[in-house]
């Protein structure tokens, strides 16, 4: 994945449009979005998701000792939590995720044309010949889904239809710096549901 250029969290904040139910304490670097504890790495906001069978809540600690200096979570604040780490209560904090992966990788959709795919069948399909129309006209393509995630001369597997913000955006922003014009995106009904492709 390509790392994102450093920001700090009030600047990633406000270009995000994200409020915090109450203003952090501290405002770190921050250089990765992340909802996997075990991915997170130095200077990292953990984005802490009540999932289908555990609660991300619950990873904070291990995100911490991984290098997470914020944490964006539904809860209020824990009083054991180092005053190093910035925490960031929300309403729906998974809504937030991809708005915040977008500002950080420099809101890259906005460089390239996009053509977001949906409907319960056909959307490989439909993808497959955007992303040949676009080539035909002399333009260069990109094609995210089920299929895999492809690009130029790239091609990388597709663990899901629609990644979710962190991958998304880091993978829009390396088909931005290699000059992709459009983009066929396959967009699931769980990716839309899930808030995986929003951006603000």
């Amino acid at each position: 994945m390509t790392p994102a250029p450093a920001m700090r969290l009030s600047h990633l904040l406000h270009g995000a449009g994200v409020q915090p139910l109450t203003a952090p304490a501290c405002d770190p670097v921050i250089r990765q979005v992340e909802l996997d504890s075990r991915a997170v790495g130095p200077d990292s906001l953990f984005c802490a998701l009540q999932g289908e069978h555990s609660d991300g809540e619950q990873f904070i600690p291990q995100a911490v000792q991984g290098g997470a200096t914020a944490v964006l979570a539904a809860s209020p604040r824990p009083a054991d939590l180092d005053t190093g780490v910035a925490w960031l209560q929300v309403d729906e904090p998974r809504k937030q995720v991809a708005p915040l992966s977008r500002e950080l990788f420099g809101r890259p959709d906005e460089a390239m044309k996009l053509a977001g795919i949906t409907g319960t069948n056909g959307k490989t399909t439909t993808a497959y010949m955007v992303d040949a129309i676009v080539q035909a006209a002399g333009l260069s393509s990109g094609r995210i889904g089920t299929i895999d995630y492809t690009w130029n001369d790239v091609r990388r597997p597709a663990p899901h239809t629609t990644p979710e913000g962190p991958h998304l955006f880091a993978l829009l922003a390396e088909m931005r710096d290699s000059g992709v014009d459009w983009v066929a995106m396959e967009v699931s009904s769980h990716a839309l549901s899930m808030g995986r492709v929003r951006s603000a």
